[in-house]
Formats: C-alpha cells, sequence, structure tokens
C-alpha cells in the first residue's frame, strides 16, 4: 500500500457521507482511509459507523482538539508513504488519486503533488464571485509560480495534495499553534525540502462556507497570515545571508501600524524604517542594497500594491527573494 487518506472531522454531518463516498469510489483503490472525530457532537461518528468498507479506520478522539491535532494524530496512523489529506466536507474527482500516484511515480524529484480545484456551494446561499474566488491558486502553476506565491497565501489548496510522510515528518508535521493558517505554514516549510508540482486538472472540489472560521475572523487569519509569512521570511532570510535581516516595511497606514505594533513588535524583527509606496519607489535600491542599509522588503497588500510591486521589480528586487508581499486587510 503506498496511499493513505487522512479526513479530520468535527460535527460534519451535512457533507461527510458525499466525501467519503468521493473517497471510495476512486478510480485507485489500494488506500487506506483514516478519518479522525474530532470530539463531534453531532451525527458525524454514527455516519462513520455506517459505512463497511475494510479500508476505513476511524478514529474517535474523546474531545475536540482541534485540525491541527486531529490532522497530526491521523497521519502519525498512517502506514503508507504518501498521505493524502480530504476535507470532511470536499468532494475529489474519481481519477484523482490515480492521476496523482502516477505523476509521483514518473516525477521521482517531487515531494508532493497538488491539483486545480473548483468551488462549490453548500446549502448556504453565497456569493458567486467568493465561490470563483477560491479558484485564485489555478492560477499558479508552475514550480516558479508556487515558490514564488509562498509567502502571500497557500499556493496549493489544502485537501488537493498528496505529500511524502518521510518529508511531513521531517518539518515536525502541522504547527498546532495555528488554528486557520496550518496549511500556510505547512507548504512552506515543505517546499523548503523540495518541489510540489500541480497536475493542471480539476481533481478537487472545494466547499466555499461563508461560515467557515477564516471568513468568520478574518482579523484572525490576517494575523495568522502574517506570523506565519514574517516567522519563514526571517528564517529564509537569515540562512541565505548568514546574519539578522533587516527589512523596511511598507503599505497603507493601518497596514502598517498593525504590522509594526502586533507583528513585528512581538517577534523582535529588525526594521529600518516604515514607509508608504510612494516613498518607497523613489529609494534608490541598488545603493541602499549595496551598502546593506536593509536586505528586504516586506510590502503589504493595498491600493498602490501592484504598482509599486512593479517598480520595484524593474529596480532589480525579486518576489519571495528579497521583496516580500503579503496579505493584508487593514488599509
Amino acid at each position: 500500500m503506498e496511499l493513505s487518506v487522512v479526513m479530520p472531522v468535527y460535527n460534519g454531518s451535512e457533507y461527510l457521507s458525499e466525501a467519503i463516498k468521493s473517497i471510495l469510489k476512486q478510480t485507485y483503490r489500494d488506500f487506506e482511509l483514516i478519518i479522525v472525530n474530532d470530539g463531534s457532537t453531532d451525527r458525524t461518528k454514527e455516519i462513520i459507523e455506517n459505512f463497511k468498507d475494510e479500508r476505513i479506520k476511524p478514529v474517535h478522539l474523546d474531545e475536540n482538539r482541534g485540525q491541527a491535532y486531529a490532522l497530526n494524530f491521523g497521519i502519525e496512523l498512517a502506514r503508507a508513504p504518501w498521505i493524502a489529506i480530504h476535507d470532511s466536507d470536499d468532494i475529489s474527482n474519481k481519477q484523482r488519486f490515480q492521476k496523482q500516484m502516477e505523476y509521483l511515480r514518473t516525477n521521482s524529484d517531487v515531494i508532493g503533488v497538488g491539483s486545480f480545484i473548483r468551488g462549490i456551494k453548500g446549502v448556504n446561499q453565497i456569493d458567486t464571485q467568493l465561490i470563483k474566488g477560491v479558484e485564485w491558486s489555478n492560477q499558479v502553476q508552475s514550480r516558479t509560480d508556487i515558490l514564488t506565491h509562498r509567502f502571500l497565501a497557500p499556493p496549493l489548496v489544502h485537501g488537493s495534495v498528496i505529500f511524502s510522510k518521510k518529508h511531513f515528518n521531517m518539518i515536525g508535521g502541522y504547527k498546532e499553534e495555528y488554528s486557520i493558517g496550518m496549511d500556510f505554514d505547512l507548504w512552506i516549510n515543505l517546499l523548503n525540502l523540495g518541489p510540489i508540482d500541480k497536475i493542471p486538472e480539476i481533481l478537487y472540489y472545494y466547499r466555499v462556507d461563508p461560515n467557515s472560521l477564516s471568513r468568520r475572523n478574518e482579523s484572525k487569519t490576517c494575523f495568522e497570515s502574517l506570523t506565519i509569512a514574517t516567522k519563514n521570511i526571517v528564517l529564509y532570510l537569515r540562512e541565505k545571508l548568514e546574519r539578522e535581516p533587516c527589512f523596511i516595511i511598507t503599505g497603507p497606514a493601518a497596514g502598517r501600524d498593525y504590522y509594526k505594533n502586533v507583528i513585528a513588535g512581538n517577534h523582535g524583527l529588525n526594521v529600518h524604517s516604515y514607509i508608504d509606496y510612494t516613498t518607497m519607489s523613489s529609494i534608490d535600491i541598488a545603493v541602499n542594497l549595496k551598502q546593506k542599509l536593509f536586505d528586504a522588503v516586506i510590502l503589504l497588500e493595498g491600493a498602490g500594491s501592484y504598482q509599486c510591486i512593479k517598480e520595484l521589480e524593474d529596480k532589480g528586487m525579486g518576489l519571495s527573494d528579497n521583496l516580500f508581499r503579503l496579505w493584508n486587510i487593514y488599509e
């Protein structure tokens, strides 16, 4: 057996049966399905036990421990060298595992493979644009694209990926302090070890829930995103420069203030200055970098950020090398 599928679920009775059926109907059949019931109080346990397929390995936790804990628990039990994550409300194309496992067999240098996704709605009313918005990751296709976007947002949809258990263990698994951004941190750290490719076909259907934690609590989502990106950018530059990096932070005024008081202040970041886009665009980048007045720019998204990025790239800065674009909600 080469593949273990891990599905964490907490009070997921509404779509759980559909998700499990999409896995059991896979044309690639040699796998185990580890379902970690994370202390659910609805009909989740009953739904799982109604399936009589020997490939299903149910685990029922006594209390809710969070998605990252449930994922780590399930992957620790996994017997196969490759891990497929599957959310309990999503659906996989019946040929997904077959195509991804064939890709892994013929591309021995990769440590994982994802796919294009399609957003689907559930029972709740939801804006069509929000559904289409989750499909932005389909634009991130090549290895270069994935590496360039890795500090902005997850370049791969969590449930669409099969990855190496060996490499997962090397990075220490999911960080359980993150309740929303654990996959963002996972991809950054796995990509440090090797390439994760993406099959340009829609093999995974992602359920868009307007009441999900990431959408209900956008401020917490932004906090985790900025924290994860900043920690990993510092580690990347520290290894590259063999010293502590120094940054310029640019972005909207509210974003700069939030970053200074909440993110940089909590992590002891070495900051040269906080400036707006216009001032940033006027700086002589080559001279400043040569004199080592700063090493990199963290650019917080906002109105005018795309023009600023273009001007900095024209001056020789490289995205995710010494220019880091980060998601920001504070204008």
